[in-house]
């Protein structure tokens, strides 16, 4: 049987306690835990089939050599599943500590000083635009005459919309990552010759953002 991880319990009870809450917080949503609900729904079924041969066992009428043998076997090929998807979390920076530890993992000190989330905005600006594309610079609004984003923001999340007056930058009609200054829009289908508002604000690499910047207007080409 593979040896467990200090946080998988030994005692078959709590391992399916466990198992159980692992597949819960995940199945509810996976890409809070960098996965998908492909992956999800393998975490589920391996917590389906162990907690069925695990229950066979705890009665006196239906525990036998037999059922046993098979409990041991769904353990060992649950745990396996569980091992690998607690891994891929575990070295998953974009995953919370908070999830971690509620999905039962063991939350690693790292001793550094936590990236805090974004409080400046990007300034936005359009340096030139084309048919179907627009080349957008932003600078960071602490230090507007310098390239170098706020401290921990590692990108932009750029957001626009395509309407007569300016909505609400939440309420966008989609959104895109830009790692370097300037980045080049492309017109969105249908947005030829309507105005188009643009967004943006600083993300780290844990996906902490800041607040939205103020919007540019472009008209679709």
């Amino acid at each position: 049987m593979p040896t467990a991880a200090p946080y998988i319990p030994a005692k078959d009870s709590a391992y399916d306690n466990w198992l159980n809450n692992f597949q819960t917080v995940i199945a509810a949503d996976p890409s809070a835990y960098g996965l998908s609900s492909t992956d999800a729904s393998t975490i589920t079924a391996a917590y389906t089939a162990w907690h069925a041969a695990y229950l066979l066992v705890t009665s006196p009428s239906t525990k036998t050599s037999s059922t046993v043998a098979a409990k041991n076997t769904q353990r060992a090929s649950s745990l396996i599943t569980a091992r690998t998807y607690a891994q891929i979390i575990q070295n998953n920076a974009g995953v919370t500590d908070e999830n971690k530890a509620a999905a039962g993992l063991t939350v690693r000190a790292t001793g550094r000083t936590p990236i805090p989330t974004p409080t400046n905005v990007p300034i936005l600006g359009l340096i030139v635009q084309t048919t179907g594309v627009a080349q957008i610079n932003y600078k960071n609004s602490a230090n507007p005459t310098s390239k170098q984003k706020p401290y921990g923001s590692i990108q932009v999340q750029y957001a626009w919309s395509i309407a007569p007056t300016a909505p609400d930058p939440d309420a966008n009609d989609g959104t895109g990552i830009a790692t370097k200054a300037p980045f080049l829009f492309t017109t969105p289908v249908g947005a030829v010759g309507k105005t188009i508002y643009l967004w943006a604000r600083f993300m780290t690499r844990r996906g902490l953002v800041g607040p939205w910047s103020t919007a540019i207007t472009l008209t679709g080409t």
